[in-house]
């Protein structure tokens, strides 16, 4: 991709490619060893889902800084991994 104009008219292609070839999130299974069959996590999935093509509409405001996570749970150690 030589521009900006033509990385946002393939965006959902790249967007996909990213999230489902590249790089993806699995839940670890510990009776398989082997990563390429964990199943993906069901965040993912709905990340990957995303589609750039349509408009949202607008944004609203709905993120709050009253619930921020405790220490453990910034501090605890992974559930998932990444796997690419």
């Amino acid at each position: 991709m030589s521009s900006l104009e033509s990385v946002l008219v393939n965006l959902n292609g790249l967007w996909s490619y990213a999230t489902t070839e590249w790089l993806r999130l699995t839940e670890p299974n510990p009776q398989d060893a082997t990563r390429a069959r964990w199943p993906t996590h069901p965040l993912w999935v709905a990340l990957a889902c995303v589609d750039w093509e349509t408009s949202g509409g607008v944004l609203l405001k709905r993120f709050t800084n009253a619930r921020l996570p405790d220490e453990k749970r910034l501090y605890s150690p992974p559930l998932y991994q990444l796997s690419y």
